[in-house]
């Protein structure tokens, strides 16, 4: 049959001549035909046999492709594969880790019966039963008898199958077994090579089905979370939208703690900052309870079993209250409030603690997870507030104390500046005779020197003013051209002293813009002035006037220029561009700071259009224009 020796076709005779040569071709004709039949009826049996096994692996497909969660997809596999070999008994079970997880049992009989299981047993207990045991280790299914249990073993046999005949199958992916499935089947028939034949394609059906429905499940999962964490997400930018509208550390402290009691369901909540070891308060929030002054230390970190977890683990932990011993004003404030449960929450800001976080609750029921879940991502934009408001806290404290400072400071020198002045003015005007000599080397230069630090100090005075919010403004219709005229004329006798040319482009007509003549004046006296004092002698200097909306006064020169990563710097205070190529001078950094200042306190600005080194700078003020009378 099929080339292949299958069997011997005998015949006897009882004759005197025994078979002729004829007899012997027409046995060979027949035994060549009884193979053919016998190889098609083989084809056929087989045939017969594969669509058997196709048809069940159909049925099991059409069967778990109707849902896609995971226990109606085990409940389905071990009925069709149970109907396929006339098992009694059928287990399923998952491999996780070491540990074996029984899904769910199906007994046949009765109209069957699903017993969903989830139960997890270790690997020792797995390994009391060889024939589980061989399967998972080899990847083979094992065909046997009933399974035997060492001793301790006995509560995972119980979920097992308990005939005479059993089959332990195991589903491998990549070279490692993901499910085992266990059959059992009573009476004579032992599982055989077609009840395997049968199982395999059922098996790759179950093993696609059981994956799918996992990978749904995951799914489903992640998308739950995702929206879970989008409405805590939403909750958090609305708390900080809130919550940032105020640049007021108190008022900043209070809304955050608002909130966090909120997003808790908590009655009580209060902010802490650690001093060495030390919890001291800060702040301090109970709608309908008493609340403790700033300032209060209210537990050691070592003796508040929660704070120190929660800052080792840098993460919000929960538990019941008192949760260490506390200092007596503590407890009796404890005791007062009624709060019997707690959240401590660090505040961190990349890894630092700024600050910790307490939110208590009085009713009975403890916080749980998902309130830390909930907590994570708003703590996380408090943190930031928190540490935001505190900077600009200290900052505005800086900035009152410069402030302060510069005041100061042009008040003591004024006096003193006064008096020179005086003095000087008595000598330049010949009051106290001195040497023509004298008066043309040394008097002539003391009052620059003068007129120089006066200068100085009037810019300190202005840079006060600004910054307390304190200089007056006066805006009103300008004549710009003739304000650019004015100041060329105040530098014309330094342009004079150092060869300088100024050359003025303006259009026909006036160019009315509404500002402040005064601070203009400034603002074109700073930058003539810069002008001339960073470009090599005789320095070349050019103002256009330009008739635009806003109105634009552009100076240029030809001087050193400003290095690129110097062009958003010119304009902080007290900044200057360092260095042997750019010529020492006089002056704070003020000059184009207060410059801007004062153009954006008249509803313009001042910018610098272009500089590279070597190759000059123009600098444009925008005035908002007005239509000229």
């Amino acid at each position: 049959v099929s080339g292949q020796p299958y069997g011997i076709l005998a015949a006897g005779s009882g004759g005197g001549h025994g078979f002729r040569r004829d007899d012997l071709r027409l046995l060979d004709g027949i035994a060549r035909v009884t193979g053919l039949a016998v190889a098609a009826a083989l084809q056929h049996t087989e045939l017969v046999q594969l669509q058997r096994r196709l048809q069940h692996s159909v049925r099991l497909a059409l069967d778990v492709g109707r849902s896609l969660d995971p226990a109606e997809v085990v409940d389905s596999i071990l009925v069709r594969v149970s109907e396929s070999v006339g098992a009694d008994h059928a287990t399923l079970a998952r491999v996780n880790g070491a540990e074996l997880v029984i899904e769910s049992t199906y007994r046949a009989g009765a109209g069957g019966r699903l017993v969903p299981r989830r139960r997890n047993f270790p690997p020792e207990l797995v390994d009391g039963i060889p024939a589980l045991a061989t399967a998972l280790a080899s990847g083979q299914p094992v065909v046997g008898g009933p399974l035997e249990a060492a001793a301790g073993a006995d509560e995972l046999a119980a979920e097992l199958p308990a005939g005479p005949h059993t089959l332990t199958l195991p589903f491998v992916v990549a070279g490692r077994t993901a499910c085992l499935l266990a059959l059992g089947r009573g009476g004579e028939r032992a599982f055989g090579e077609a009840d395997l034949a049968q199982l395999e394609p059922m098996a790759d059906v179950a093993l696609l089905a059981l994956r799918n429905a996992d990978l749904h499940a995951q799914t489903t999962r992640a998308q739950n979370a995702a929206r879970t964490y989008s409405g805590r997400l939403e909750q958090a930018i609305e708390a900080a939208e809130e919550i940032g509208s105020s640049d007021e550390l108190g008022d900043v402290v209070e809304r955050v703690l608002g909130r966090a009691v909120a997003v808790v369901h908590a009655d009580q909540g209060s902010i802490s900052r650690l001093e060495d070891d030390a919890l001291v308060l800060e702040f301090d929030y109970d709608p309908d309870g008493p609340v403790r002054p700033p300032g209060v230390h209210w537990a050691d970190l070592s003796d508040s079993q929660l704070a120190a977890e929660a800052i080792r683990l840098r993460r919000p932990v929960t538990g019941p209250l008192p949760d260490g011993p506390v200092a007596p004003g503590t407890a009796a404030w404890l005791n007062r409030a009624g709060l019997r449960h707690v959240i401590r929450c660090p505040l961190l800001v990349e890894r630092e603690v700024v600050g910790l976080l307490g939110l208590g609750r009085r009713s009975g029921d403890p916080f749980t997870e998902a309130d830390l879940a909930a907590l994570q991502p708003f703590a996380t934009l408090a943190a930031l507030l928190l540490r935001n408001a505190r900077l600009l806290d200290e900052a505005r404290q800086a900035g009152e104390a410069k402030t302060t400072f510069l005041n100061l400071a042009a008040h003591e020198l004024r006096t003193p500046l006064a008096v020179i002045r005086g003095y000087l003015s008595l000598l330049e005007d010949g009051t106290y005779p001195v040497p023509d000599r004298t008066r043309e080397e040394a008097v002539d230069t003391l009052v620059r020197k003068a007129q120089e630090l006066e200068s100085l100090v009037e810019t300190l005075v202005t840079a006060a003013r600004l910054e307390g919010g304190t200089l007056p403004s006066a805006a009103a219709p300008l004549d710009v051209g003739e304000a650019v005229r004015e100041a060329i004329e105040r530098v014309r006798p330094r342009a004079r002293l150092e060869g300088a040319e100024i050359e003025l482009r303006a259009p026909e007509g006036g160019v009315v813009a509404r500002a402040d003549r005064g601070h203009v004046a400034r603002i074109l006296d700073n930058l003539l002035n810069n002008a001339l004092t960073y470009s090599e002698s005789p320095a070349s200097v050019t103002v256009e006037l330009r008739r635009r909306d806003p109105v634009e006064v552009a100076v240029r020169d030809l001087g050193q220029g400003i290095p690129a990563d110097h062009h958003d710097r010119v304009f902080e205070r007290f900044h200057r561009v360092d260095g042997a190529a750019y010529r020492p001078g006089g002056g704070l950094g003020l000059g184009l700071s207060i410059s801007r200042e004062l153009a954006q306190l008249n509803g313009g600005a001042l910018e610098l259009e272009r500089s590279a080194p070597g190759r000059g700078s123009v600098f444009v003020l925008r005035l908002p224009a007005r239509a000229a009378s």
